[in-house]
This record gives C-alpha cells, structure tokens and sequence, in this order.
C-alpha cells in the first residue's frame, strides 16, 4: 500500500491550508506511523473543506469512535493498464501504458497550471470538468477537444448531469447548485440560491423513482434533498461518528436501483474514515473503512461505480484510487502518487464513460481528475469487467 501523501512542498492544497507552515505530522497508515517533516503549502482553494488537523498534530489521527465497517480483501486487478483511445477491443493485446494527458493537456487544448476538480460524463461521452481556480467549466470530447465552456462561476467544484441533459454545479463560495440546461441556460438553483449551502461538496441524481437531488454539504455534515424543480424536501445526517451521521462528506454517488437491487447512496464521510452505503431516504446500510481504531483511508472524495457494481473512491492524500467490490471487499488500487503521466496528486473527481452505451468499441473508461498536476488521467477498465457486467445484469433481473 502507498504510504499516506500529505502533500509535497510546494504543491497546492485543497483543503485550505493558506500558506502556512505546517508543524510535524504523525500519520497513521497500515498500521504502521510515519513521521513527516514540516512543510509549506502554497495559497490555495478550499475545496474540499478543513481538515480537522489539531494545533500541534501530535494526534490527528487518534484512534476514531465511528461504526465498526466493512474491510475484507478480494484482490484482483481491475484496471490492468491505461489504454489508447478506442484501440482496445476483445481480440487485440493491450497497447503500451500511457494517459489521456496527450489528449487532454495538448497545446490546442492547454491545462496546465488549471487544477481540476469535479467531474461528470453524459450518455454521449462527453466530459465535464469544474476548473475552481479557473472559474469555469469546461466540455470535451472524447478526443479531448473543448466543445463548450461556461465562465463565471465561483469556485465551482461539484458537478452532475441528468438523463435530461441537465447539469448541476455546485458553487462554494456562493453556497449555491445552479441547473442549466444542455446550452447552458440557468434553468434555477436549488432551494433559495445563494447561501443555500456552506460547502457543496458532491451532487447526485436519481435517474428513476422521485428524480431527487442530492447535495452533501461538508460544512453543515449533511446531504440536503430536492425535486427536480429544485424544492427542497429533507436533509439528513448531521455531525458525529453514528450509524447514518457525518463528519465532513466530501461527495456522493448514487447507484440506480437494478431489478431487485434498491437505490444506494454512498457518501464520503472524510473524517470519519469510511465510506457509507444509505438507502435514498438516507437510512444506514452499511459502511466500509476504518475498524474504529485502524485508519484505512487517506482523505476520500470523490465516488463512482460501474455497471458490474463495482465502487471506485478517490483517496486525495493517498494519490490513488480505491476499487470495491459490491459487498464492500477491496479489489484493486488505481494509480499511484507522483507527477509522471499515470500517477495522481490529490485526485478529487471521478467518473466513469461506459463505451458499449455510446456506440463505441474498447473498453469502458475511469476518468480521475488529478488537481495538482492540472491533469485529467483516463484508464482503461479491465477486460474482465464484462464477465462481472453480465453477472450484475443477471442479477438485477431476478
């Protein structure tokens, strides 16, 4: 396992750390403590929200009080390498490693020193990305050419399409989620607009059923729920480490409900080391993470699953991302931290093309955007995640 990376000097920090020189930090991973020397992290945006550092640090990490979770190990690969464009298919041998930054980063389409934050992908595989620093949001093709781009926001960070076409981005120093339309019309803003949240971290939206929003808020420890005409209807959670509470939710995900397999949420509870499963009115299911005293994770944000189930959690000062299966077993990490193309430094937001559904060949695609190399790496999913599509589709028939 990667040890815990806690940000190498001179990076930018996402947490809003403003320059300030950090003292000694005891981190706890694996079991094992690493003791890091002091650093200076450069101004930057709270993107993600504080994190809970104490004022000497001596013990940050001290053994938490949440929920007993989930962590057993099924290991396998899952993402085998990084795959070219649609090169790939069911007969041909995997092309040599590389990264979307050819196609992503070129000097047409530069993003350079353009930190990225959240991301989201539509049933036609087109890519979008929040640029907080940058103020805007961006559209690209899947050959990585910009197609359109919305200027103006206030550190947008979180962001998520419906089967409309819809998308929603959530504002964090206006506290808002606008809905536009596919041109980017505003359509309206959930609840009163402005001040609405303190921290939207993470927005997701059921596809089926009641069609609701759901926006955590890390700020207030909440995910706060609309209609789709941006009404609010209840909130739940609320600070603390109990079944079904928060301490800081850095995003969700929502997996649709699948035959006889219901709705679930899943929640990056930041703070509390774990990732929690609720049904769609925000009861408990399940958790998975830290035993109450083990720390697994570093700082989770962003979530997504595919179609065989399986959940995908990037860990921000891990630099890497972590894949489950569907009963919460560890499969595989993706990526590794570092600044070469394929390594990940604060990876926040993720999303995941599924290649069969817009017409293509090759293999699905996870899209992680890494923000402080100002880059959006792609990955190739494995090849055996057909075998397991086919079981989940069975599945989700009975």
């Amino acid at each position: 396992m990667n040890l815990l990376r806690a940000q190498a000097a001179g990076l930018t920090c996402p947490f809003g750390w403003r320059g300030r020189t950090l003292p000694e930090v005891r981190i706890v991973t694996d079991m094992r403590i690493q003791t890091r020397t002091p650093m200076r992290l450069r101004s930057a945006l709270s993107i993600v929200g504080a994190i809970m550092i104490a004022a000497t640090l001596g013990s940050a990490v001290s053994a938490l009080q949440a929920q007993d979770c989930v962590w057993t190990e099924a290991l396998r690969p899952v993402v085998a390498r990084v795959h070219e464009g649609d090169q790939l298919s069911g007969g041909e041998a995997p092309v040599p490693d590389r990264t979307a930054t050819d196609r992503f980063c070129t000097a047409r389409s530069p993003c350079a020193g353009i930190a990225p934050g959240g991301l989201a992908a539509d049933s036609s595989g087109l890519l979008y990305t929040t640029h907080p620093e940058g103020g805007y949001v961006d559209v690209r093709d899947p050959r990585g050419e910009i197609v359109s781009k919305r200027e103006g926001f206030m550190r947008p960070f979180a962001i998520a399409l419906d089967v409309t076409g819809r998308v929603y981005v959530g504002e964090q120093t206006a506290g808002r989620v606008g809905v536009f339309d596919a041109a980017w019309n505003r359509q309206f803003y959930l609840g009163q607009g402005d001040g609405e949240f303190v921290n939207p971290t993470g927005i997701a939206v059921d596809p089926e059923g009641a069609g609701w929003i759901y926006v955590t808020d890390g700020a207030t420890h909440q995910v706060r729920v609309y209609d789709g005409a941006g009404t609010f209807i209840f909130a739940f959670g609320g600070k603390g480490s109990a079944p079904g509470r928060f301490d800081f939710p850095a995003g969700i995900h929502l997996r649709p409900a699948r035959g006889s397999v219901p709705t679930r949420l899943f929640v990056s509870d930041q703070n509390n080391d774990r990732v929690q499963i609720l049904d769609d009115r925000g009861n408990f299911v399940s958790c998975i993470g830290g035993d109450g005293g083990t720390r697994r994770f570093g700082r989770i944000t962003g979530l997504v699953s595919d179609r065989a189930g399986r959940l995908f959690v990037a860990d921000s000062f891990q630099g890497q991302v972590w894949v489950f299966d569907r009963n919460g077993a560890l499969l595989d990490r993706v990526g590794e931290f570092g600044s070469a193309p394929g390594r990940l430094m604060t990876p926040l937001g993720l999303t995941i093309v599924d290649r069969r559904r817009i017409g293509a060949v090759g293999s699905s695609k996870l899209y992680v955007a890494s923000f402080n190399t100002g880059r959006v790496e792609e990955f190739g999913l494995s090849s055996e995640v057909s075998a397991l599509e086919r079981r989940a589709e069975k599945d989700g028939r009975r």
